[in-house]
């Protein structure tokens, strides 16, 4: 009888136990916390953006066709700046021929300028001339390779200039016309994205317009021979 009642009193203890273990809180292993997958910068797509730089002339010459007048040395300079839209793409299939990451891309830009110099020949013959650039436009290609957010690129393509320019020669005669001037522009940059949506950039470009002509009268013409070296800090919104 006792080893019943001691049999029993073992079984009750057990169950009793195995009961209030069960009550008990699981505690689980907590997961390993997941990476978050960072994706690279887009460059493909639309964007819009102001610019504004500096603008200092190449060799400029006022080159006049009467013997023994020599020609005026230009160097104009001054301040630019405007608004620029453009498009991004960056196409798979070159990125993976070539194994970094590719793009192409079109822009526009238009701007103000206050470019201008003047001066007369050394001789002191009285020849006199100014060159002065109102406003000029340009549209170009891009050709880059991206390393997340940053871009380095080359640019080039058309250019447009609206130009006064004023002349005087050793007869008296003088002379303001304004020409519309069209060259070419090329130059290249690096471009920072500051978030999904701006981008910041800093460009250089040289701009060939060409040979502006005015005539003196009494058988005078000048030509002078504008060019522009370019530096400009832009900011752009990527739609």
């Amino acid at each position: 009888m006792k080893k019943i009642l001691l049999l029993s009193a073992a079984a009750t203890a057990l169950l009793g136990g195995t009961a209030f273990a069960a009550d008990l809180p699981m505690h689980e292993t907590a997961p390993a916390p997941v990476a978050a997958v960072v994706q690279p910068f887009n460059w493909t797509g639309f964007y819009a953006g102001i610019q504004a730089g500096y603008a200092f002339g190449g060799d400029d010459h006022a080159r006049y066709n009467v013997a023994g007048v020599p020609d005026v040395s230009l160097s104009p300079e001054g301040f630019v700046g405007g608004g620029h839209i453009g498009y991004n793409f960056a196409p798979n299939f070159l990125t993976n021929m070539i194994g970094s990451s590719f793009l192409i891309g079109v822009e526009g830009d238009i701007e103000y300028a206050d470019v201008d110099d003047s001066g007369t020949n050394t001789a002191g013959l009285g020849a006199y001339a100014k060159s002065q650039i109102n406003w000029q436009a340009s549209m170009r290609g891009r050709l880059g390779w991206t390393w997340d957010r940053f871009l380095v690129y080359a640019t080039g393509g058309a250019a447009y200039a609206d130009v006064d320019v004023r002349g005087g020669d050793l007869f008296g005669n003088t002379v303001k016309k304004s020409d519309d001037a069209w060259g070419y522009t090329v130059g290249g940059g690096l471009e920072y994205a500051l978030s999904d949506h701006l981008t910041t950039r800093v460009e250089y470009r040289y701009t060939d317009f060409g040979d502006v002509k005015a005539n003196l009268g009494g058988g005078v013409r000048e030509k002078v021979d504008l060019d522009t070296h370019a530096v400009r800090a832009a900011i752009s919104y990527k739609f």
